[in-house]
């Protein structure tokens, strides 16, 4: 029998896991995981572990003494220490695709409601705006042929361009590990980040975090964007430079941004004190990735990882696959 432990989850039940893997011999084992320690007791004889948030550190890894797979409920890995897991031969999985229609649909009111200023709008018309008209809130300009940037390419960026196509957007992207031919079939230019910033009215970030990806919007990349141009962010806080983006939005240095994540969550008080003032900001609390469709497919989609891996198979989301090249290259294949 394989014991698959649940570290952490934020879900009504874990029926989905069980449905999934109880059929395969597994008992699937809820820990409720709140520090290093409550991880390490609760891995240390997992077969399997499926974690939410919490930190799978180097340390909860090499205390593990029989585990073979470290699955998780979101897109992002960057709470496990991919290396040390390499190093033990454990493949360590995502779970990619279950919101791009959330997320993607999220980005795309985003844009709407930048570039229509519709948040300004509303505060200021249920605040006691005397100019019933649009004066307060000029220059608004036409959506239609503005210019929206995708930083990443993978699923969610792809539903999103699609969608921007479909409305007369022209679409942008850039990603090292996207093929042309992806680029090329849903008719989206590939740019380099440079060019990207410098030609797009809106920037949708889309992009996994890790050391290359950390704070890969800063100064330099802000200076870079049109005065006039809007940044919007569904995928992780740590992408942008939070400290550079405050200042160059009170410098009005772009026109604004919409984040649905911020680099610390919950926010700080230094956070709420600068950047949450701020008129051209929305905040939202981490629920792009939400919808009731989108949890279920969550939970389902993470045991189904877990469950191929079990079964002897390779799933498609393994983030370090080199962990099979070397399995085939011991045995000789």
């Amino acid at each position: 029998m394989y014991k698959v432990v649940i570290t952490e989850f934020t879900f009504d039940n874990i029926e989905q896991e069980k449905k999934v893997l109880e059929p395969l011999g597994a008992q699937v084992v809820f820990a409720n995981c709140k520090t290093e320690a409550d991880f390490i007791a609760a891995c240390r004889d997992a077969d399997a572990v499926i974690h939410h948030k919490g930190p799978v550190s180097r340390k909860v890894i090499e205390e593990m003494q029989k585990c073979r797979f470290i699955g998780g409920y979101g897109a992002g890995f960057d709470t496990v220490d991919v290396k040390a897991a390499t190093e033990r031969g454990i493949p360590v999985a995502n779970t990619p695709g279950y919101c791009k229609e959330e997320v993607s649909d999220h980005a795309l009111a985003l844009i709407y409601a930048m570039g229509r200023k519709l948040i300004w709008s509303h505060v200021a018309a249920v605040s006691g705006l005397k100019t019933w008209n649009p004066r307060p809130f000029r220059p608004m300009h036409r959506l239609l042929g503005q210019t929206v940037g995708l930083i990443g390419f993978g699923n969610i960026a792809r539903t999103l361009a699609a969608k921007l196509k479909a409305l007369n957007f022209v679409v942008l992207a850039t990603d090292p590990y996207i093929p042309d031919a992806l680029f090329q079939k849903l008719g989206v230019e590939r740019v380099t980040l440079d060019e990207l910033l410098e030609r797009s009215d809106f920037i949708s970030l889309h992009t996994v975090l890790d050391e290359v990806t950390f704070h890969m919007i800063s100064t330099p990349q802000l200076q870079r964007m049109k005065r006039s141009a809007y940044i919007i962010n569904t995928c992780r806080g740590q992408v942008i430079d939070q400290e550079a983006l405050t200042q160059a939005l009170e410098k009005n240095v772009i026109a604004g941004a919409a984040l649905d994540v911020l680099e610390d969550e919950p926010p700080t008080d230094a956070t709420r004190q600068r950047l949450f003032k701020l008129p051209n900001v929305i905040i939202l609390p981490h629920t792009a990735w939400y919808s009731e469709e989108a949890m279920v497919d969550r939970q389902r989609m993470a045991a189904e990882t877990v469950a191929i891996h079990l079964q002897g198979g390779r799933p498609d989301c393994v983030v370090n696959t080199e962990v099979y090249e070397r399995r085939k290259a011991k045995k000789g294949v």
